[in-house]
Formats: C-alpha cells, structure tokens, sequence
C-alpha cells in the first residue's frame, strides 16, 4: 500500500467519527492512530529519500501532522467527556473531525506536488526576512562598486536595468509585509513603520531612474546611482531597524495582554449581558491573536531550527482555526463545548509564548525593556501614572519569565565567570522586580518619590545583566526612531494612499485554516502571502541569499563588493548560529533537525495511542 492509499485508509476512519457514538468511542479512536502511526513512518520514508532538499514540503507535512495529533487528543477528551457526562458532545466532534480531514486533504495535496519546484520556491521567498536578504544583496553591486573593477561600462548598466526591476519587485512585497505588521502593532509606531515604507518606496523610485538605460538623451551616471543606492541601502537599513524594534514592543504587549484577555473573563462578560464593554473586551481580543499572528509570521522566518519553526506555526493554526469558533461557543449553552475549546486555547496561547520565548534573543529583548522602563521613569517624573508603572512591571515578568525559560542556556553550574555573572546580576534583576511589585501594591501609602527611586535602582540592575549577557557591546542602546526624518503626525488615509496607488497592500495572512480574518482565501501553506502578483519567485531564484556574492547572471559583469552589510534583523532579535562554523554544519544539522522532528512526532502518536484506554 502506497502513501496515498495509507492515507485515504486513515480519511476513512476518520469519517466514522460523525456515525453513532458506539462505533466511534475509544476503540474507534485506538484503531486511527495505529493506522495513523504506520502512515506517519511511510511519511518519514518519503521525506527522508524523496524531500530530503525541500523544506516547504518538509515543514508542511509537520504542520499537518502535528495538527492532526493535536486534535487526536482533544477528541480523546471528547469521547471521555461523553462517557462521564453520558451526553453527545456532537459540535466538539465535527470541530475536531473537520480540521483533521482539512489538514489530510492538504497532506494530499501536498505530496502529490512535491516535486513541483516552481511553486514551492515562489512559497519559500514570502517572508520580510528573504526579501530584505534579497534587496541587500541586489544593491550592494551598485553602493559599494568601484569604476576601475567594471570591465564592461556598457554590460553594467545593462545590468542594472534588470536589477532595478528585480528590486521594485522585491520592495513592494516587502513593504506589503511591513504594512501587515503596522496594521497591528503598537499605537507608537504605526505612524513611524507608515513613514519609513513610504521613504523606501521613494528612494527606490529615485534609484530606478538613475538605473535607466538613457533619460532625455543623457546616459546614466554610475556615480549618481552609487550615491542613490547608497541611500536606498541606509534606508532599507532603517526599515529593518525600526521593524526589529517595534516587532520586540510589540512582543511584551502581547504576552501582557494574553493573561489579562482571558476567555474566562468573556464568559462572564457574556453571561452578564455586558453590552458596550463586552465589544471592548472582544475587539481587544481579537486585535490580540493578530498580533499573535504577526508575531508567529516573523519568528517562522526567523527561526533555524525545524521543530522550533514547525510548533510555532502549528500554535499559529490552532488559533486561526479557534479564532471563528471560540467566542461563539461561548454564546451557546453547549457548556461542555466551549469548555474543551477554551482549554484548547489556553494550551496553545501557552506553547506560544514559551516558543517566542526560546526564540527571541536575550540580549535584544532586555535591551527593548531597558529602552521602555526608561520611558516609564521618564514620564512618570513628569505625571506620576500608578496604572503605567504596573503595565511597565508586568512586561518585567514576561523578561522575567524569559530568564526561566531559557535557564539552561543562559547559566551553568559549571559554567564560565561571565555566566555566573550573569546568574549573579539576573537574581539582583529577580529581587528588585519583586520589590517594584511590592512597593507598588501598596503605592496609596507610599510616596511616590520612593517608587521612583526603587525604580531607577531596577533600571540599573538591569543595565548590568544587559552588559553581563554582552560584554562585546556590539550594539549600543538607541533611545526613539532610528531613520533621519521624524514622522508628521499626517491623517492615516494619506499615508495609506500614496501606498496604495503603487498597488501595495498589507500582505495576507493564512497558516491552514480558512479563518474570518484571511481578506483572501489562500491556499499557501505559508505565514505570510502577498496579495502582489510579484515575479520575485521566478525572477531571483537563482540568488544566493546569504553569500556576498550578487546574482550568478551578474558575476561576469564586475567583481563581488567589499561586504557592507551591518548586523541582520536575525542576528539582533532571533538567536543565530554565531559560530564559524555554524553554516558549513548547516546541512548536517539540518537533516539531523528533521530526523529528530519525525520521530518526536512518531513518539508522540505512539504514546498518545497508547493512553488510550478500553471501556469496560
């Protein structure tokens, strides 16, 4: 029996489900997961001999079939639920039931097209981390070329035509990405991401012009152009600065906010009839797992490590499937219902946290909390705000939290001084986060002096982890916007317009699910689509992304630039392999990932199917 015969053995068993519940109890749910199992370690087959090289499918079989194993246990609850209550929990069934026949009718899909290429490369570069990539290795030919390694004046200018159309390509799909981030992203900096998308747009209209062939009978001049991309350049450099910054703002809003929107809190909205502030508290729900879902887009693209990747966008699609069934169970008396679908919820919110967690790097991610307590003090010598001091402490939690969860790479028992360092200087950050909350409960009493005070000696224990964590002091604390033009405070709808009629739009977002929140149903498997008919994927598939050397149609023309690139997005924000050795072991680690990640999930299904227990 083939993989697709295994398969579509596992979709039938799956349709038993929505029968009576005598032929669908435990046994029912047993028998699906041995035949699951054997069609998983055919899987392993396949994509270890025949998908070895190709991640797109690799990372969507595991989305898939972690979905598929995430619903398998909520459906044993399911059953157990209705043997205890002696009720038909029938919505909870088709719930779990349609995604799993959702997700095997796009495992189908995609083994049937694994080998088309051509899709899955154009999948492979939708995301702001490849574009940016792209664009700086397209421009640095162009900033940092010198006249006398040209062979070809001609040929070089030639080539620029064809770069400059690869660009704007490129820009457009970039800047539709940055647009989806500030649509959800903090008030602060929605006015500053507007901007910034605006001035790249604008000086790579200016960099096109200086690429053409021949304006009004004047050929170009490549010293002009070097000067236009050498500003194109800063000014890419200055989106990836401002995205990193308001991506890891946006980062401890959102952990905040998930412990405070709690569903339990709608449920009681609900049952009270609350009217206008039960649309308050839903709306900020909703612009929530959003964020979440932006959040997750760029830590996918960020993120080296296979499972890593594949838990995050699996977290990512459970939310996007709950995302239109959630809050309407609550209005429902199917009490059971909402209950397995709010626990549901809770699970995931929780994976995701702990996955953004082990992702984002430490140094960056205190250094973003250093930069918003110091605004906090700031503001609060000027008018003294209780809330905003406690808004402030409970993102110290989440940094905090972020200590705990990544204890294991931070210290060491046996480590070196700077690791005990650091362990020494995080418990002072630990005791005096405690004393903060402290003196703030009880702030009525207090004299607001002395809850300063406490807070500038918590902003210096924590200036001494940051320098503990980076001694090298490879980046320097930068308070406020990093681009040379401070924003107008313009009306929204003009920004959004002199974007919008170069026909660039926020990109759209699907993980699996068709979801209320997708302006376009796609059928991508991927975190981020564009609404762009963009030709980059055909275009700059031979591009190699993260070596100096330019496009292999252009090495012919001039000699590869001096590299100039500063430090990445990934670099600051996502930990790296900071090795240098790190890429020559890429490969091999690679495989090795995918190894251990199918197998994790072979153990977990044959665990999972081995909790089941027979009725009596």
């Amino acid at each position: 029996m083939n993989l697709t015969e295994e398969l579509q053995k596992c979709q039938n068993l799956i349709y038993k489900g929505f029968t009576t519940v005598e032929e669908s109890g435990i046994d029912w749910l047993n028998g699906f997961c041995g035949d699951f199992l054997k069609f998983c370690n055919k899987l392993h087959k396949f994509l270890v001999f025949d998908c070895n090289q190709k991640s797109v499918v690799i990372e969507t079989c595991f989305l898939c079939i972690s979905q598929v194993v995430c619903c398998v246990k909520y459906l044993e609850r399911t059953i157990n639920m209705e043997k205890t209550e002696g009720v038909v929990m029938s919505s909870s069934r088709q719930y779990f039931l349609d995604r799993i026949l959702w997700c095997f009718a796009h495992l189908k899909s995609t083994i049937n097209s694994a080998g088309d290429d051509v899709v899955l490369n154009s999948l492979e570069e939708s995301n702001f981390v490849t574009s940016m990539d792209t664009l700086v290795d397209l421009i640095e030919p162009y900033s940092a070329f010198k006249k006398e390694e040209i062979a070809n004046i001609a040929q070089f200018n030639a080539q620029a035509v064809f770069d400059s159309q690869k660009i704007r390509s490129t820009v457009d799909l970039l800047l539709s990405q940055t647009l989806a981030l500030a649509n959800v992203t903090l008030d602060s900096d929605k006015v500053a991401l507007t901007a910034i998308c605006q001035k790249v747009l604008r000086e790579c209209m200016a960099f096109q012009e200086t690429c053409s062939l021949e304006r009004d009978g004047i050929r170009p001049d490549i010293h002009q152009r070097q000067f236009t991309a050498t500003v194109f350049e800063n000014c890419l450099y200055q989106l990836e600065d401002l995205v990193n910054e308001s991506l890891l703002r946006l980062v401890f809003q959102v952990l905040v906010d998930c412990s405070q929107h709690s569903v339990e809190s709608l449920r009681r909205l609900i049952d009270k009839n609350a009217g206008d502030e039960l649309d308050n508290i839903i709306a900020d729900f909703d612009v929530n797992v959003d964020r979440i879902l932006q959040i997750g887009i760029f830590a996918m693209a960020l993120a080296v490590d296979v499972r890593a990747k594949t838990t995050v966008r699996s977290c990512l699609a459970s939310l996007e499937s709950l995302d239109s069934t959630l809050i309407p169970s609550l209005y429902t008396k199917d009490e059971l219902h909402s209950t397995i679908l709010e626990d549901h919820y809770i699970c995931e919110i929780r994976k995701f946290k702990n996955a953004i967690q082990d992702i984002i790097d430490t140094a960056a991610f205190c250094k973003c909390y250093e930069e918003i307590l110091y605004g906090c003090i700031q503001a609060s010598q000027k008018q003294f705000n209780k809330n905003d001091i406690v808004i402030i402490l409970e993102k110290g939690k989440v940094l905090d939290e972020h200590f705990k969860i990544n204890a294991s790479d931070l210290f060491s028992s046996n480590g070196s001084d700077e690791r005990n360092s650091t362990r020494e200087y995080y418990n002072k950050f630990n005791l005096m986060l405690n004393e903060c909350l402290a003196i703030v409960a009880c702030a009525d009493q207090v004299d607001n002096a002395r809850i300063l005070k406490r807070l500038r000696i918590f902003r210096s224990t924590l200036t001494k982890l940051i320098e503990s964590i980076d001694k090298k002091g490879e980046e320097t604390i930068i308070t406020g916007t990093s681009f040379e033009e401070k924003p107008k405070e313009s009306p929204k709808s003009e920004s959004k317009l002199s974007l919008e009629s170069f026909g660039i739009t926020p990109s759209v977002t699907c993980i699996l699910y068709k979801s209320r929140r997708n302006k376009k149903i796609s059928d991508s498997l991927k975190g981020n689509t564009s609404q762009l008919s963009s030709p980059v994927a055909s275009g700059i598939s031979n591009i190699e992304f993260r070596s100096p050397a330019v496009s292999k149609g252009s090495t012919e023309v001039f000699r590869s630039p001096n590299l100039r690139r500063r430090v990445s997005l990934r670099v600051k924000m996502f930990k790296r392999q900071k090795s240098n050795e790190a890429q020559a072991v890429w490969a091999t680690y690679n495989d090795q990932s995918t190894n251990l990640h199918i197998t994790e999930i072979l153990d977990r299904i044959t665990n999972l199917s081995s909790t089941f227990t027979k009725p009596n």
